[in-house]
């Protein structure tokens, strides 16, 4: 009997629960989201160049998004788990809609000085910030898929299969990079070494890649502010010469 309950419970714990959306498909209808409506800045920012001006423009725009798209699948792979998939696409929607709302609003650029700053706002200057544009974005571009998130019933994987479909949704982000790229790379590599800040118009990515360019920028901070004492060898000695001049 012992024996028995054992393989059961074994049995339900590899098998999950199989009713209800697959957290793949989850994660991939939220990355197009993001790469496409969520970066309109970035789009907008590009239709102004003089070189997106003719048909290979369409081509480099849409092997962009699946670039993006491609990098943004990297990253859940490794973060979104049973108990983390959902707060984890809610924070990326929330970080969308507020980073591309500053930057079309204010035709900023989300990088680690614009993090500093924003943690650094007070409370008065926060209200200042807060609008009816802003509400009407935060809404339609987080709130409305957030809430259809929360309450879709997603597949309970188990364990070994959690771990098997991310490693293939991880393979499958750098193999959808490579093709993306490869085909525009000359043109991509003169766009962005001729226009470094689109590299930080990249949402929600770049608020994240802030993120932790501001957290690994303190222990260097800290560690240069360190004042090492100097001169501990020298002595007093006198100030006047003991041999006198023969005159």
């Amino acid at each position: 009997m012992p024996n028995r309950n054992a393989n059961t419970t074994i049995r339900d714990f590899e098998s999950a629960d199989a009713s209800g959306t697959h957290p793949t498909w989850v994660i991939i209808l939220v990355g197009i989201w993001l790469a496409t409506l969520g970066n309109l800045a970035l789009w907008q920012e590009l239709s102004r160049l003089p070189e997106m001006n003719d048909l290979r423009a369409i081509w480099f725009v849409f092997s962009f998004a699946l670039l993006i798209f491609a990098l943004i699948a990297i990253v859940l792979s490794l973060i979104c788990w049973r108990w983390t998939l959902k707060p984890v696409l809610s924070v990326f929607l929330i970080a969308a809609a507020l980073g591309g709302y500053f930057m079309l609003t204010y035709g900023v650029v989300i990088d680690s000085t614009m993090i500093v700053n924003v943690l650094q706002t007070d409370l008065r200057e926060s209200r200042d910030l807060i609008s009816g544009k802003m509400l009407l974005i935060l809404t339609v571009f987080a709130l409305i898929p957030i809430g259809l998130i929360w309450r879709l019933q997603v597949k309970r994987l188990s364990v070994f299969r959690q771990i098997a479909h991310n490693a293939l949704l991880f393979l499958f982000g750098i193999v959808l990079a490579l093709i993306a790229v490869l085909p525009i790379y000359q043109d991509f590599a003169s766009t962005m070494r001729n226009n470094i800040q689109l590299r930080f118009l990249v949402n929600p990515l770049n608020s994240f890649y802030a993120l932790g360019d501001i957290f690994l920028m303190k222990p260097a901070q800290n560690g240069a502010e360190v004042v090492l004492p100097i001169g501990l060898d020298a002595k007093l000695g006198s100030t006047h010469n003991n041999t006198q001049p023969k005159s």
